[in-house]
């Protein structure tokens, strides 16, 4: 007599974790240059690549998310359907918004008219904000998902949006002066440090609610996504790293390393959660 396994239903696939850590990644990339140009300003001769790789990275998490709509030709109806009590909805347009704007941000930058590129940097801030945390927003109402059910999941995304972003801007630096780099280094240090806190804040309350929670909670620690969420995000992507930019030298080698190790960490948490909440229950 076959045997009949029954495997739950994965409607967001890896196609959609990379949307989700692209868009994040072009998200913190632009919001670090603002807060280079315009707050932090010792860190402004850092602001100009991360500003033009927004544009160009969030181009390509959206060709994901063409590719995962099946008949990316029909994308046109997002538009023509808006749904105000859908977090889809209102997520296409900030994403259009947002890219039009990184791009003439990334233009204003490079042609050197620093009062239109601020004036951009300011309108665009917000639509960052909303890119980054509107995907959590998405998977937060999706009913049955215990991982997914939380309302620190915008959180998480947005500041692991901000990780990916300012990670992005180190690796961007070659050629620029260690002390720079130093300093946006102990600035990811913190932000990974906050996420550790966040993600150990989100354990304790999957751990307390019981139930399916609980279970999804005690999913994450053993099999592959055990391995994906203790060796690779928490280990490979956070500890490490951390380790690196707080007791090491500036250097571009050892700074890069851990920028990449990060950007690694960021990407296996969207896959854990997008892919792995579909998954363990």
């Amino acid at each position: 007599m076959p045997e009949y396994v029954n495997l739950p239903e994965i409607a967001y696939d890896w196609k959609v974790a990379s949307y989700f850590f692209l868009g994040g990644l072009a998200a913190g990339a632009f919001i670090f240059s603002v807060l280079a140009n315009h707050w932090k300003k010792e860190l402004q001769p850092l602001a100009k690549s991360p500003a033009v790789a927004a544009p160009i990275v969030l181009a390509i998490g959206m060709l994901f998310l063409l590719l995962d709509l099946g008949q990316p030709f029909r994308a046109f109806r997002l538009f023509t359907s808006f749904n105000p009590r859908s977090a889809l909805s209102w997520g296409v347009w900030f994403l259009n918004v947002f890219f039009l704007v990184s791009l003439a941000h990334a233009w204003q930058l490079l042609k050197g008219r620093t009062t239109s590129s601020r004036k951009l940097g300011w309108v665009g801030v917000p639509f960052a904000l909303l890119v980054a945390t509107y995907t959590g927003v998405l998977l937060t109402q999706s009913p049955g998902r215990p991982l997914w059910h939380t309302s620190l999941l915008p959180v998480l995304f947005l500041n692991g949006a901000l990780i990916s972003g300012f990670a992005l801007a180190i690796l961007l630096s070659s050629g620029k002066a260690a002390e720079l780099r130093a300093k946006a280094g102990r600035l990811l240090a913190g932000l990974v440090l906050l996420e550790l806190g966040l993600i150990a804040i989100e354990l304790i309350v999957l751990f307390n609610a019981g139930g399916e929670s609980a279970a999804a909670a005690k999913g994450l620690f053993s099999g592959a996504y055990g391995f994906l969420f203790l060796g690779v995000e928490i280990g490979l992507g956070a500890i490490i790293p951390i380790a690196i930019l707080l007791l090491s030298k500036a250097r571009f080698a050892t700074q890069a390393l851990a920028s990449v190790f990060v950007l690694i960490g960021v990407f296996v948490m969207r896959l854990v959660v997008v892919v792995g909440g579909q998954i363990i229950h």
